[in-house]
């Protein structure tokens, strides 16, 4: 689908390609999704433990058509640890990039087999499936999860979008003893956010962060900071003192540089521009557009996936749209702010990206929605760097 956004103001887009691989190419194509029992349309991004496996979920296919979860070995070899929907009280349609917990078991976010919840699933080393805690409509801790992350005791830490003392979302920690704690309510208005969007993200503090949809001064979202004790704090709220060029509907999770500064992603530019900005916050609150996408033609946009950060300072990211072939690209913008566009996908490598991690000597790994073998297969990728 081509969205005609000729309103949108031109960014500064200056795209160089990146090197081919030793071997000649840019993308290896990891897997493919080929439907049935070996899923469909991978719904989130990777995760990667100690040895180099990645794990990650489809929401569709598998023997229920209801979702897999899979894993890819160091040596590429590709299987299906468990489908969802096997159990009339499990979970189904898994959303958001998996947990790596320290035994091999995998959590992470669904829907109820009977559609009435939200539950947090897990799934053994072995593929055994188990709820570990089920969200109602009415509860404390609100409903629609977003994502998860783990700290190294195995606690669990989440947000909700909806729900929740003022229905604008919350965060939580889920314990190991399967109990469960509100840690913050968010309240909406001017000075808070409302619906938070995505996974949130730790320091070495014990702070959690993250983006909320709406929220702040002028309802465009906002960035927050959570402390250990459960104070809450806008770190910034999108189009403070009507500043015009900062986007907004941010996207999480955010992540953190050496030096405490976060970077996400707004899916959405100020003036409505379906192009979507780069942005940096400083610890004390400062905003920074690293880089605005203009929206326009088969230029980069939609970047959906948040990004990375390596240690010099370069941010890589993806967008779901653009591209020769309107097929997605990957991307990385240098500390100057110049752009260069990694590779941009034709639908037999996969479209719509998702989202990027880094992988061994150089390497970028992610996963496309769609594409691949099948027009709604989606693919998991290697770009190589070096």
């Amino acid at each position: 689908m081509i969205f005609l956004l000729g309103t949108c103001a031109l960014g500064s887009l200056m795209p160089t390609v990146a090197e081919a691989g030793s071997d000649g190419r840019r993308v290896h194509v990891l897997h493919a999704f080929g439907g049935a029992n070996d899923g469909m349309e991978p719904s989130s991004g990777l995760a990667r433990d100690a040895q180099g496996n990645l794990y990650g979920v489809t929401d569709k296919g598998g023997a229920y058509n209801e979702g897999t979860a899979y894993k890819i070995a160091p040596d590429g070899s590709y299987r299906v640890l468990a489908a969802f929907g096997k159990h009339a009280n499990g979970a189904a349609f898994p959303v958001f990039t998996p947990v790596v917990l320290t035994d091999g078991s995998l959590v992470g976010s669904a829907t109820s087999t009977d559609r009435k919840e939200d539950v947090i699933y897990k799934i053994s080393s072995g593929g055994r499936q188990s709820v570990l805690y089920r969200f109602a409509s009415d509860g404390h801790l609100g409903s629609i999860l977003k994502g998860l992350i783990a700290d190294a005791d195995g606690n669990l830490y989440g947000v909700t979008g909806w729900g929740g003392p003022s229905n604008c979302g919350a965060a939580f920690r889920l314990n190991t003893d399967g109990t469960a704690d509100l840690i913050y309510a968010f309240k909406g208005g001017a000075g808070d956010g409302c619906h938070p969007n995505g996974p949130m993200t730790f320091d070495a503090a014990g702070n959690l962060y993250g983006v909320t949809d709406v929220g702040g001064e002028q309802y465009e979202g906002a960035v927050y900071k959570i402390a250990p004790g459960g104070a809450e704090t806008v770190l910034y709220a999108f189009g403070s003192g009507n500043k015009v060029d900062d986007g907004y509907s941010p996207m999480g999770p955010v992540v953190l540089d050496a030096a405490g500064n976060l970077y996400g992603t707004t899916t959405t530019g100020h003036d409505g521009c379906r192009g979507g900005t780069v942005y940096e916050v400083a610890p004390d609150g400062t905003e920074t557009v690293l880089y605005r996408f203009d929206g326009l033609g088969f230029s980069p946009q939609y970047p959906v996936g948040g990004v990375i950060v390596d240690a010099d300072g370069n941010v890589y990211g993806t967008t779901m749209y653009g591209g020769g072939a309107w097929n997605g690209v990957a991307f990385k913008l240098l500390p100057h702010g110049r752009l260069r566009i990694l590779h941009a996908f034709n639908l037999d490598e996969g479209a719509q990206t998702m989202s990027l991690i880094f992988g061994d000597n150089g390497s970028l790994l992610g996963v496309n929605e769609i594409g691949g073998d099948t027009v709604y297969g989606g693919t998991v990728f290697k770009i190589n760097l070096r």
